[in-house]
Formats: C-alpha cells, sequence, structure tokens
C-alpha cells in the first residue's frame, strides 16, 4: 500500500486503544468509586438512626411481612429496645443481626448473609450484568466490523424496472 492510499492518521483505523476505551475505562472506574463509597457509608449517626436501619433488616417475629421497623406489635418494640442496648453496649450490627438469627433462626433476617450459598445472591445479578454488557459489546463490535454490502446486478434491474413501471403509470 502506498503513503498516498493509507487512511489518514485521524481516522478511526489509527486511533490509539486508550483513545477508543479510554470513556468506558473512566466510566467504569466512576462506578465502581461510587459503589465503593456508597456500601462504605454508615446507615445513621445516633444511637436511634442505627437502630432504626438494623431493625429495618430484620422481621417482625410476630407480624407478616413486616419489618421490626416499621411494626408496632410488643416482640417488634422489645426488639427495637434490645438492638438500642446491644449498641449502646458497643456490638456492631454484624452481632446484633446473629443474636436474633440465633434466637429466631435465620428466617428472621430480611437481607441474606453475604458470605458461603448465600454470597451468590448477592454476586449472581453482578455476573449477569457483566456478561450480559460483554455480549452486546461484542455484538456491536461485530456489526461495526461488517462492510456495508454493494447492490448486486439483480438488485439494480429490480430498481430500474420498479422505476419504470412508475414512470409508465404517471399521467
Amino acid at each position: 500500500m502506498s503513503t498516498q492510499e493509507q487512511a489518514p492518521r485521524g481516522s478511526a483505523r489509527f486511533r490509539s486503544p486508550l483513545a477508543r476505551w479510554g470513556p468506558y475505562l473512566l466510566l467504569a472506574i466512576v462506578l465502581v468509586v461510587a459503589l465503593a463509597v456508597g456500601a462504605s457509608r454508615t446507615p445513621g449517626k445516633n444511637l436511634s438512626e442505627r437502630t432504626q436501619a438494623i431493625a429495618a433488616t430484620i422481621k417482625c417475629p410476630q407480624c407478616t411481612d413486616e419489618s421490626m421497623a416499621t411494626s408496632n406489635a410488643p416482640t417488634s418494640v422489645a426488639g427495637r429496645a434490645e438492638i438500642a442496648r446491644r449498641l449502646r453496649a458497643g456490638q456492631t450490627s454484624s452481632q446484633i443481626r446473629a443474636f436474633f438469627a440465633s434466637r429466631y433462626g435465620d428466617t428472621i433476617l430480611l437481607t441474606p448473609k453475604s458470605s458461603g450459598f448465600d454470597s451468590l445472591i448477592w454476586i449472581l445479578p453482578v455476573i449477569v450484568l457483566v456478561v450480559g454488557i460483554a455480549g452486546l459489546t461484542a455484538a456491536f463490535l461485530r456489526w461495526r466490523r461488517l462492510a456495508p454490502t454493494a447492490p448486486t446486478t439483480d438488485d439494480r434491474e429490480l430498481v430500474d424496472e420498479a422505476r419504470h413501471r412508475t414512470s409508465e403509470e404517471e399521467p
């Protein structure tokens, strides 16, 4: 290929990988940082907010489909008082949740554990999302590489025939 036939330097053929993938890489970094910041935030600052946040992750032992935070049943009121007492004693939310799980069973917890077999609940949506994005990216790249096809002589004959027919029909 002679130098005159080569594509210009600014064309898509000569773009560096960083220029092509840079915006996507930047988007991925921003997404990871936002997720990390969101996951590391504490649910509340004072005792009542922390109590409500923990109570919202535990089912009411007496009610159906209600958390301890929203229920006014006597067991939920006593549960919130127990959560506040344990927070004042210095226990973490994980320790408090473990206490209620040991007392009522794991079904009392509204959010699944993030370890063992239960971790699949947290990991599978991320895996599905990544596989979906990878599949879409592969499809878009494949479509982008496909060159547009030129019309065949049969196509041109059909178009000419249709034009000839419409020109005859016009008054």
